[in-house]
């Protein structure tokens, strides 16, 4: 066994086809069929089952594919630290919920980490995806940290799922969501900003956010989101420019910076009355938290949460 017969045995579980596979890995596929038989071989498991839709991991497969994804990515770490060229290459991937407040915190992180290290080449990717595919993302590798939402009552359930994977949490501020709006809204200089008084204008919400939506109000946990309107989009530079086109429209927001706001010209108000509590998490693998990378996206977070201290508690 060796690190190659790894990367095989990951790209034929990604694919679910040996087929796929080989291609993918620019090789015949009698020679992959026969390397991973030489793998199951050496460890004297069997790693895939053949079905009606494709190959996929035994149990003892699964297992060993958890082990296998670590070991290279962790192989991989080494051999772009210790390469001819290893002060060219700088390689980060995050995945976090759709979130202008993310997007504020990675673009800052982007700026410093090119600032720290002028001669890099930077390999630096933000995936935007739902909770449950960031969480796997952690596990399986895919990336080097994920950042997520989740309501005050779900904490609990999160963190046994996080010990079940092996993960590392940690959690970051509580807040409460606001209304993100135009200046020229109606309700922008309202003194206070109530579920009634919202329930005239159209709500904005992002598709991809869909399945983990925020919701504003508590009473929104046990009635039909949007029941007054609403205006779903796939981007969020249409979310911006809706903001701008039709000044009737809000979307619920994470508290965000006053620079943030001024640069898209958008003004966040509080919401009034019971109101659901959030809280951002950071997860990583078991032990994570040790690159400079990591470090310095975790100071980044607390740099923003400094700006927000009145939004956030």
């Amino acid at each position: 066994m060796n690190i190659q017969h790894l990367r095989y045995a990951i790209e034929v579980a990604k694919t679910g086809s040996i087929t796929q596979a080989a291609e993918n890995l620019f090789m015949g596929q009698p020679n992959l069929s026969k390397a991973i038989r030489e793998l199951e071989n050496s460890l004297n498991i069997r790693l895939f089952r053949r079905t009606s839709r494709g190959v996929v991991p035994t149990g003892e497969g699964e297992e060993f594919l958890n082990y296998a994804r670590s070991i290279v990515s962790q192989v991989d770490k080494v051999e772009s630290l210790y390469r001819t060229d290893r002060t060219s290459q700088v390689r980060f991937t995050l995945y976090a919920m759709p979130s202008l407040y993310i997007s504020e915190i990675f673009s800052r992180f982007s700026a410093h980490v090119a600032e720290r290290m002028p001669n890099a080449h930077l390999h630096l990717a933000l995936h935007e995806a739902s909770r449950s595919d960031i969480i796997d993302a952690v596990a399986d590798c895919s990336c080097d940290m994920g950042l997520l939402r989740c309501r005050a009552d779900e904490e609990i359930t999160l963190q046994n799922i996080f010990t079940r994977k092996s993960l590392d949490c940690t959690p970051l501020s509580l807040y409460y969501n606001s209304v993100l709006m135009n200046p020229q809204h109606p309700l922008a200089s309202a003194k206070e900003i109530t579920q009634e008084m919202l329930s005239a204008y159209p709500r904005l919400s992002l598709e991809s956010a869909q399945a983990d939506l925020p919701y504003l109000f508590e009473s929104e946990l046990s009635t039909t989101p949007y029941n007054h309107g609403s205006i779903i989009v796939s981007g969020r530079d249409s979310v911006l420019m809706l903001l701008q086109q039709l000044p009737n429209a809000y979307i619920t927001s994470s508290p965000l910076p006053e620079s943030t706001l001024e640069r898209y010209n958008l003004t966040l108000r509080q919401a009034a009355g019971p109101l659901c509590r959030y809280r951002y998490m950071m997860i990583t693998r078991r032990g994570g938290m040790n690159s400079t990378l990591e470090k310095m996206l975790y100071e980044e977070i607390k740099n923003i949460r400094k700006e927000m201290k009145n939004l956030v508690f």
